[in-house]
């Protein structure tokens, strides 16, 4: 029911995203920063946990 109503606004904002993020770099490269430093903290953590463990 939800899906429903709400199918007809997440269209007109999909479609606004897939007209304005194919042009913005600066988004996309925040986005793959952002992914690159979380991954590389879960992967230190991993390692200080491995280290006290040992």
């Amino acid at each position: 029911m939800l899906s429903l109503i709400l199918s007809g606004p997440f269209a007109v904002i999909d479609e606004h995203f897939n007209s304005i993020l194919p042009n913005c770099y600066d988004a996309i490269g925040l986005m793959l920063m952002i992914r690159i430093i979380h991954q590389h903290q879960v992967m230190l953590l991993a390692l200080v946990i491995a280290v006290f463990i040992c």
